[in-house]
């Protein structure tokens, strides 16, 4: 082996330095390509969370709100002002639809549904909201609120029912359909590993631990479950 070495001349050994400076050049791009790869697949992996997350806070959110319109008169909300359309909606529609896209084809479709379904929400609280308080007109000026959300009732409950009922099943589908949407991505089904303090305070947090819980546990869950305490 020493022999042969020795038989190299220098335009031998320039040839086998050049072969060894192209080796590492091919070794260091490929290292180079490679890490901008990996770092790429985590910005990736980074911003399908963030959009994962997004969409699950508008579900929780919805979710919940869609409990608390069951158990409340939403007549009375509307004669009082605080039943609104952007109170209720996601805050940003094109986001909302944005974040859905970026999960998969799937939830982009279910996106599109999604924002549909979010305008009908819109039309039914508008709809709702004018004809209570047109019907409000005709009570008698010397009734209170509760008086005349209990007028409102007798007298036009059966015209203001099928809106109020638009309302509670939207919301509702919105909430499911987001979540249908989340599905939709195989991140959705990592293992996501929170550490909440075992002495939480508020009874909201602990329902909404234990709702995520048997969402990350693939459990079916009942309305309300997230959201009740």
């Amino acid at each position: 082996m020493l022999e042969f070495f020795q038989s190299f001349d220098a335009m031998d050994w320039l040839t086998v330095g050049l072969l060894l400076f192209a080796a590492a050049q091919v070794w260091i791009q490929y290292r180079s390509e490679r890490q901008r790869r990996i770092e790429r697949d985590r910005d990736r992996d980074e911003a399908t969370d963030r959009a994962f997350q997004y969409i699950w806070a508008e579900h929780f959110r919805l979710d919940t709100l869609a409990d608390h319109l069951d158990r409340r008169d939403l007549i009375e909300m509307a004669l009082l002002g605080v039943l609104k359309p952007q109170d209720v909606l996601p805050p940003d529609g094109g986001k909302l639809v944005e974040f859905m896209s970026s999960l998969s084809r799937e939830a982009g479709w279910l996106g599109g549904v999604a924002n549909g379904l979010r305008h009908e929400i819109e039309r039914s609280i508008g709809i709702l909201v004018s004809s209570v308080n047109g019907f409000a007109q005709s009570a008698p000026q010397e009734f209170d609120p509760a008086r005349k959300v209990q007028y409102l009732r007798q007298n036009y409950g059966a015209d203001v029912e099928p809106w109020e009922t638009a309302v509670r099943k939207g919301v509702r589908e919105l909430a499911n359909l987001l979540w249908d949407a989340a599905k939709h991505n195989p991140r959705a089904a990592l293992p996501r590993e929170l550490s909440f303090s075992d002495e939480l305070s508020s009874e909201f947090a602990r329902a909404a631990v234990k709702g995520l819980a048997k969402r990350a546990a693939g459990a079916p869950t009942k309305s309300g479950d997230a959201s009740s305490s």
